[in-house]
């Protein structure tokens, strides 16, 4: 009979992953001037599992470390008025780097902004999940956006708010959903 692990050495293992998964999120900032810098931040998410009896030779534990998730974040100003935001993930479908958000705005006060590039469509709460929050069921038709990557899409976007925040607004127009067999558009 193998020898298993102590409950002491478990948990310690236990903790190392934790602090390890605490400690996949980091963020630089490189800056010029209140007007002018550069963030940089990078957040993955990892999993371990570890099976009783599933390696290939059917008797041996399995061990598999698995990067789910890798995302590098960029954003800045260029100017007190022009901000930028590039942002790369890792498509688990096909294992590419992909651009995930792509844009420059021009950011005069929260009552009148204008971003251009891609970047997630603004959409009512019920469809504003995470990948790590995904829900369990289907949107209805009204929710499906038409997504070029991780729900983004490109096109452009005129938004704000009032002075209280309260009321907010968002006029846009992007590149909407691909036409299907039947010729209508989902947009």
């Amino acid at each position: 009979m193998k020898n298993k692990p102590s409950p002491g050495l478990r948990l310690s293992l236990l903790t190392s992953l934790a602090l390890l998964s605490s400690q996949a999120f980091a963020e630089a900032t490189i800056q010029r001037n209140e007007n002018q810098f550069l963030n940089i931040g990078v957040a993955s998410r990892i999993s371990f599992s570890s099976i009783k009896d599933a390696a290939p030779n059917g008797k041996d534990r399995s061990n598999d470390f698995e990067v789910e998730e890798a995302r590098l974040y960029t954003n800045g100003k260029l100017h007190e008025n022009v901000s930028f935001e590039f942002n790369f993930a890792r498509n688990t479908a096909d294992d590419k780097i992909e651009l995930l958000d792509g844009h420059l705005g021009l950011e005069f006060n929260h009552y009148a902004n204008v971003w251009i590039g891609r970047f997630l469509p603004a959409a009512s709460r019920a469809s504003a999940v995470a990948p790590m929050y995904s829900t369990t069921f289907d949107f209805p038709i009204a929710e499906q956006g038409s997504y070029q990557f991780a729900g983004r899409d490109n096109g452009a976007v005129f938004f704000g708010t009032d002075s209280s925040s309260a009321f907010k607004y968002y006029l846009s127009a992007t590149n909407g959903r691909p036409r299907t067999k039947g010729g209508h558009s989902g947009s």
